[in-house]
C-alpha cells in the first residue's frame, strides 16, 4: 500500500486534480472484488483520503486516459468530475449507505446547488408535480 500523507499542509502535496482522481477511482474499480461496499469501507477507514492515495501515479494516469477515451468514444465531449473532499462535492452524497468518492456529471453543476437550496433536504412529490 502507498504511504499516505493525509496530514500534510503543503498545497502541492494535497492539491486535487479531478482528472487524476478520476483515473485513480477507475483503477480501484478495476481491481478484483471491487464493490460499492468495499470501496466505501476503504475510504471510511482513512478519512480525508483520495482515490490517488491507493494507486500509483502511473496507474491513475493510465486509467484517466482510458476513462476519458471511453467517454469520448461514447460521444461525451464535455463532462465534469467532483471528488469528495475537494471543492463542490455534495455533502448529502455522503449520507448514502455506501457513499461514492467521486461522481461524473454532464451539464451545469450550479443546478445541483440551486436544487438543494430551493427544495431543501426533503422534496415532496406533490410540490414537484405542480
Amino acid at each position: 500500500m502507498l504511504q499516505l500523507d493525509l496530514e500534510s499542509h503543503d498545497f502541492e502535496v494535497r492539491a486535487v486534480s479531478p482528472f487524476f482522481e478520476l483515473g485513480a477511482y477507475e483503477a480501484l474499480w478495476n481491481r478484483a472484488g471491487a464493490s460499492f461496499k468495499n470501496l466505501a469501507e476503504k475510504f471510511s477507514a482513512l478519512p480525508g483520503s483520495l482515490p490517488s492515495d491507493f494507486v500509483s501515479p502511473d496507474e491513475a494516469r493510465e486509467f484517466a486516459r482510458l476513462a476519458h477515451d471511453a467517454l469520448l468514444g461514447a460521444g461525451v465531449e464535455s463532462y465534469g468530475v467532483r471528488v469528495n473532499g475537494a471543492g463542490d462535492y455534495p455533502r448529502r452524497l455522503r449520507d448514502a449507505k455506501n457513499p461514492l468518492q467521486l461522481v461524473y456529471y454532464q451539464g451545469w453543476w450550479e443546478l445541483v446547488k440551486r436544487w438543494s437550496q430551493e427544495f431543501g433536504p426533503v422534496v415532496k412529490v406533490d410540490r414537484l408535480m405542480r
